[in-house]
């Protein structure tokens, strides 16, 4: 692991990505054990940011395994939006406990007679299955893969064909070390990220990261059905600059 003047916290955090999911992929146990507390059950996953990305992508991965499964926004859940009831599933990313929507709702679904399952960092509080100690970083690299990580385990472990989870850790590892020559450098265009399915929540977010959060290129964001009825080719957004598609 690089450390040491000069290198950031969050650098350090993603020289220990691969290690750190070859360990979570090695901790089978207590997935089985909370994956018979989802079984037959409907499901809603909550989260904020990163963790709302996690609950998305966790939803249709349970639903490829079979479920009755379902996202919303921790902030939705926790003031008027969805809640599960008696005998149904909340499950909670949330990366350290902290966030205040992600609690309200908990409190919320807890009343109403609903399980709650959460997915946290080494030594939340209240977690059932945990992916990383907490980071130091704010853009929780490491521990937004170990969310992805423990609800693809979920779904595999439920029924879900997903054979290539073992190949996960090298794949990042590759993805991290492997030099990307000039895709170091953003393109000055407006890039387009589409994606349908299971995508459609990464493109949403990797409009939103790429983009304005990072200062990296401008960027704009499609589900695959928008894309394909031609967007919003009239805005002057769109006749200022060419653009570059990435689909997913």
């Amino acid at each position: 692991m690089s450390a040491g003047p000069g290198v950031s916290a969050m650098r350090q955090t993603m020289d220990g990505q691969a290690e750190a999911l070859a360990s979570i992929l090695a901790d089978e146990a207590p997935v089985i054990a909370v994956a018979e507390r989802l079984r037959g059950r409907r499901v809603l996953a909550i989260g904020t940011g990163t963790s709302w990305h996690a609950a998305s992508q966790a939803a249709a991965l349970l639903r490829a395994a079979g479920l009755d499964a379902w996202a919303a926004q921790s902030a939705d859940a926790a003031v008027d939006g969805p809640l599960p009831g008696e005998g149904e599933v909340l499950l909670v990313f949330t990366h350290t406990g902290a966030k205040r929507y992600t609690a309200q709702a908990t409190q919320r679904a807890s009343s109403r007679g609903a399980h709650i399952v959460q997915v946290s960092g080494v030594g939340v509080q209240g977690a059932d299955l945990v992916t990383v100690p907490r980071e130091r970083s704010s853009a929780y690299t490491a521990s937004h893969l170990g969310a992805l990580l423990r609800a693809a385990q979920l779904a595999r472990v439920l029924g879900a064909d997903l054979p290539g989870l073992g190949e996960v850790p090298a794949a990042v590892e590759d993805a991290f070390r492997a030099r990307q020559d000039d895709r170091l450098v953003p393109p000055a265009r407006l890039i387009e990220f589409i994606g349908g399915g299971i995508n459609q929540w990464t493109w949403r977010w990797n409009s939103s990261c790429t983009g304005p959060r990072w200062l990296l290129a401008p960027t704009t964001g499609w589900c695959a059905s928008m894309a394909a009825a031609g967007g919003r080719r009239g805005s002057p957004r769109w006749r200022r600059r060419p653009r570059t598609r990435a689909s997913r």
